[in-house]
């Protein structure tokens, strides 16, 4: 059964060289079958927001994988396509940095990648925006309106700088929208106060701040025509104003995604297991949750992605309190498809054809990526997910996963959603869990 596009069949894949040539019954039997009856036939998964070491070198705090690593336990959960992260290190500009991304994947990466620009404060937003999009192929850049106190965040006036650029190149702006200087006061308030506790981190991180950085975003992108795309939902607070935003002439130039986290976990996560559950932005409470699942089933989250960024737990519990702790940790690239599983297929948020459109074909067409990926029709690249229609559900813990991380913020959920065939430019690459070939990546990009 092939799902994609809002249609669900029973139908034959025929693909050659790597693309798909055609979709139908009877099609002409080819030199090798694979027999998918009983199994979804899905588009293979793209993970649009991944977060890896470059050179050696992470955001802040040390992460585990580079860019093959993260590709190949993506490619054994049915991405076969990721976004992953550029940005400027100690040393090297962004521009510089694209370049080293661009060549290290093309050596190293099991699946398809494309680039994410992250543009940091000093970076020349500008140059980077224009010379990105016409010479390197990059079509997203992204601005942090968070993380100020470690010189991450982007101020207003270079954000409308990179909006007015976007929107002259037709690149689109990825905002991680709260606000880094309001965090920072909160927290020096409580530091000030001493006795810090992990009820805190919320505290200081509050939905309230996710809502003024929509709203201010989308004041900027009405100014200058941007077209902006949120890469976080986590709050009710968030959701209105989104739907606020959305309302105003030009609104359709805004679109959001969010993780699974955001829909299956809550600030007790944090209560329970302290700094490992340490996310940005901060887990929420119940209420959130509970907007950001009903986003989800009403179709106002365009697709989910994982944030992936994995460490290993030393490095998460390595500080004095839970503010000092790094953020994220998150090892969840291989796990995209299944948690969206979880939550559309069991939960009951969605069916089948929108989980397809959720982790694959909506994130293609937002990341510039479409029909060539996300989709299942005559030109399309071959990359599949095969998952089975009556799986058993299997555990999510470490021990069962390919990561080298020693933790999963997922860790006790179930899930029905593992790909029991990966197919990559029309050879299985995973099979019951394993991979049986070594595909090669490579850059795409619109």
């Amino acid at each position: 059964m092939v799902a994609e596009d809002g249609i669900l069949e029973d139908a034959d894949v025929l693909i050659e060289d790597g693309l798909i040539k055609d979709v139908g019954r009877r099609l002409p039997e080819a030199a090798e079958v694979l027999d998918a009856r009983g199994h979804y036939v899905l588009p293979g998964a793209v993970d649009p927001h991944v977060h890896t070491t470059q050179a050696g070198v992470s955001l802040n705090e040390p992460m585990l994988d580079d860019l093959e690593e993260a590709s190949r336990t993506a490619l054994l959960g049915g991405a076969t396509t990721i976004c992953a992260y550029a940005q400027r290190i100690p040393g090297h500009d962004l521009l510089e940095m694209i370049d080293r991304q661009v060549a290290f994947g093309a050596r190293a990466a099991y699946g398809d990648f494309a680039i994410n620009a992250l543009c940091l404060g000093g970076d020349d937003v500008v140059d980077v925006v224009g010379t990105g999009r016409r010479a390197l192929g990059v079509r997203m850049f992204k601005a942090l309106l968070a993380y100020n106190s470690r010189g991450l965040m982007m101020e207003d006036d270079q954000l409308l700088r990179m909006m007015r650029m976007a929107a002259t190149v037709d690149a689109t702006v990825l905002v991680h929208a709260e606000n880094g200087r309001v965090i920072d006061c909160l927290e020096h308030l409580v530091r000030e106060r001493g006795d810090v506790t992990d009820d805190d981190l919320l505290a200081c991180a509050p939905p309230e701040l996710e809502a003024e950085g929509i709203v201010k975003t989308a004041m900027l992108a009405r100014l200058t025509g941007a077209r902006v795309l949120f890469v976080h939902l986590t709050s009710r607070l968030g959701r209105d104003a989104l739907t606020w935003a959305r309302s105003l002439p030009g609104g359709e130039r805004i679109s959001v995604e969010t993780q699974p986290h955001y829909a299956l976990l809550t600030n007790q996560a944090v209560q329970d297991r302290g700094a490992l559950a340490k996310v940005g932005p901060v887990l929420k409470e119940e209420a959130d949750r509970e907007a950001v699942r009903e986003a989800l089933a009403n179709g106002e989250i365009s697709h989910l992605s994982s944030d992936h960024s994995a460490r290993d737990s030393h490095v998460k519990l390595a500080a004095a309190h839970i503010l000092d702790a790094p953020y994220g940790g998150i090892s969840g690239t291989e796990l995209l498809l299944a948690l969206a599983w979880k939550l559309g297929i069991h939960d009951g948020l969605f069916d089948v054809v929108r989980l397809a459109k959720l982790v694959s074909t909506n994130a293609a067409k937002r990341y510039g990526l479409y029909p060539r990926k996300g989709s299942i029709r005559r030109g399309a690249d071959g990359d599949l997910a095969l998952v089975p229609i009556e799986g058993e559900p299997k555990v999510i813990s470490p021990v069962n996963l390919h990561m080298k991380s020693d933790y999963s913020l997922y860790e006790g959920f179930r899930s029905a959603g593992f790909p029991a065939f990966v197919v990559k430019q029309g050879r299985v690459a995973v099979a019951e869990g394993a991979l049986v070939s070594r595909p090669h990546g490579r850059y795409v990009h619109a």
